[in-house]
């Protein structure tokens, strides 16, 4: 690689140089950063005996005693040449060194190529991955306003970064005293925040985002996805109804009047409260959005400016009832599509485990029924019948039957998506504003109808696909400031 190319030049570490990198890592005693290798090195030090705040006065074999203790004795360097790197004259005072230590830009011991749609950068690590540098292929430093975020470098040690599915964008995550994260945008060898946020009692981070060593795969993925939806027709036939494919997306109303975005729950209640029409992506995350569109409160899906395109209307309980009703058995097969479905692991878990208790149960049956005869065993005694014969009887009837059942039906893959209606797994908002759920697991769509029940007026009804259920739940009802995905219906 390369290193040049981002202004980053490599450093044999001579005793001088071993001391600088000790002094910065002794340095985040005093910051937000409290880095527990930090402290550990700190302590070890003063158990010496020895003055961790003159650091310049101790010899060569001290300094790399401390560093091998801690497995940070690095055999090389790397710092940015914005700054310009000091020596020392031969003969220097060893008081004169501590101003030479305080000279020497920032020292990293690790660093990493990543590559994005809109060009590479370079990752540099320092103090085993606890601190993280962001370089441009260009050589520009990701550098993060006070305003955007008050936690950059300072306030968390580093924890992970990880990419967006169309290599977009990036996401550094950081865990320390708080949780914080920021989500910067790439392009033109620049990097611009798009967004960040820092919540000590929450640890909000967009989940839309993979490891390095994950992104290939998914990138690959996500083009596949995006060929499949651009192939995909607008609008598919079933019955006598004509539906829409994808989930609505738009920011504004037919008129172009702009529908706010609500990302924050103080926005989002606010919004409810004023039976204002409001929308967002899932957990705010825009590549959510890039996969299942927006949700939407129910004063958006009722406004009167009109939320679905020219020509299209949102569909009521009874135009999804009857759309429901002409599919039939399996309805939620032939209308879930796309690669994004996947079960509830806690509920498949949770029925693996009772599945294996019922097992268990019926073998200490079986235990029991052998261990202890029963008017069965007296039976057979007397009139020579096995006693097993109208069990026998019972199982080959059960066969038979299984027989004829898997004969007549249809295999479920052969249903998945068979309308073309492409149900995404889109998920929803709590009523509440705060909790986003069943991403991947199950599809919510507001119906236009409310209800009609006076101490209910602030509800209306929805449409769920569930990945566990054979049909659409179409009864269900909630409040109207809850988000969901809208689907249209041809007509005015």
């Amino acid at each position: 690689m390369n290193l040049s190319a981002y202004n980053i030049q490599s450093v044999k570490p001579t005793e001088l140089i071993l001391k600088a990198w000790l002094k910065q890592l002794l340095s985040f005693i005093g910051k937000r950063a409290f880095l527990d290798i930090a402290a550990d090195a700190y302590d070890y030090i003063e158990e010496k005996e020895w003055d961790p705040w003159a650091i310049h006065l101790l010899t060569n074999e001290q300094v790399t005693e401390t560093l091998n203790q801690f497995d940070l004795l690095p055999e090389t360097l790397y710092y940015h040449t914005e700054r310009g790197f000091p020596e020392p004259p031969a003969g220097t005072d060893p008081d004169d060194i501590q101003d030479y230590l305080s000279a020497v830009p920032d020292l990293f011991d690790q660093y990493r190529e990543i590559s994005l749609a809109n060009g590479n950068i370079l990752l540099l690590y320092r103090f085993q991955q606890n601190l993280v540098e962001v370089i441009s292929e260009w050589g520009s430093r990701l550098d993060v306003e006070e305003e955007e975020l008050d936690v950059w470098r300072e306030s968390n040690a580093f924890r992970s970064c990880k990419i967006s599915a169309d290599k977009q964008s990036l996401l550094l995550h950081f865990l320390g005293r708080m949780p914080a994260w920021v989500v910067f945008g790439y392009a033109d060898a620049s990097f611009e925040c798009i967004k960040a946020d820092s919540d000590m009692f929450h640890d909000n981070a967009p989940r839309s985002f993979y490891l390095p060593d994950e992104i290939e795969a998914v990138h690959e993925k996500y083009l596949a996805k995006q060929e499949r939806l651009h192939d995909t027709p607008f609008s598919v036939t079933i019955g006598t109804q004509e539906w829409t494919t994808r989930n609505l997306d738009t920011n504004q109303f037919r008129n172009g009047d702009l529908i706010p975005e609500a990302a924050s729950y103080e926005e989002w209640e606010a919004a409810a409260e004023n039976q204002s029409p409001a929308w967002c992506f899932y957990q705010n995350d825009p590549h959510n959005g890039a996969s299942f569109g927006k949700l939407y409160n129910w004063y958006a899906v009722n406004d009167p400016r009109g939320l679905a395109p020219e020509g299209w209307h949102i569909p009521s309980l009874e135009e999804w009832e009857t759309m429901i009703e002409y599919l039939g058995y399996n309805a939620n097969d032939r209308l879930k599509g796309g690669d994004d479905w996947q079960p509830d692991q806690e509920m498949a878990s949770f029925m693996q485990r009772k599945k294996a208790e019922w097992q268990e149960e019926e073998e200490e049956e079986e235990e029991k029924e052998q261990s202890n005869p029963d008017v069965a065993d007296v039976i057979a005694a007397l009139f020579g019948k096995s006693k097993d014969s109208k069990y026998e009887q019972e199982e080959a009837f059960e066969e038979e039957e299984d027989f004829e059942m898997e004969d007549s039906s249809t295999d479920d893959a052969d249903l998945f998506n068979e309308t073309g209606f492409t149900a995404l797994p889109g998920g929803g908002r709590g009523q509440f504003g705060n909790a986003f759920f069943a991403l991947h697991d199950s599809a919510y769509f507001w119906t236009s109808t409310p209800l009609e029940d006076e101490e209910l007026s602030d509800h209306a009804y929805f449409i769920l696909i569930y990945e566990g259920d054979d049909t659409p739940q179409h009864g269900n009802m909630t409040n109207k400031k809850a988000g969901f995905s809208v689907r249209c219906v041809r007509g005015a």
